[in-house]
């Protein structure tokens, strides 16, 4: 840090006489540029900067998440799938009177069954990988 302290107090005098002459008090007023800079300038780029990478990191989180969600779901149905509740549930519900096995079925409370089940699975699996 007293290294960049040095150089900058180094070229200052330089930056003073690349100034325009026609004032005395060149010095003075590179050293107030510079002073200026240092406390409003780097103030207003680091928040811009620090408000993109909040903003990058908070995108690239939600994306993570949607991923490992479209994950679990797809091994979920798979799993579901693969035990074959959809099928049990059917043969269940086939046994029962024509009547109500009708309203439940016209009311899909089959697939709210087998819904209900892939997002437990899914839950599991996004629990088991965190």
């Amino acid at each position: 840090m007293i290294r960049y302290v040095v150089a900058i107090l180094c070229l200052l005098p330089a930056a003073a006489f690349a100034a325009d002459s026609s004032s005395g008090s060149s010095l003075s007023d590179t050293l107030q540029t510079f002073i200026d800079f240092i406390s409003t300038g780097i103030y207003e780029s680091a928040d811009t900067i620090l408000e993109r990478v909040a903003a990058w990191y908070i995108v690239w989180h939600l994306e993570l998440k949607m991923f490992w969600l479209q994950m679990a779901v797809s091994v979920a149905e798979g799993f579901i799938d693969g035990i074959g509740i959809s099928g049990l549930i059917n043969s269940a519900l086939g046994g029962i009177d024509s009547a109500v096995s009708g309203i439940v079925f016209y009311l899909k409370i089959p697939e709210a069954i087998n819904m209900i089940l892939s997002a437990r699975v899914a839950r599991l699996i996004l629990d088991l990988l965190s």
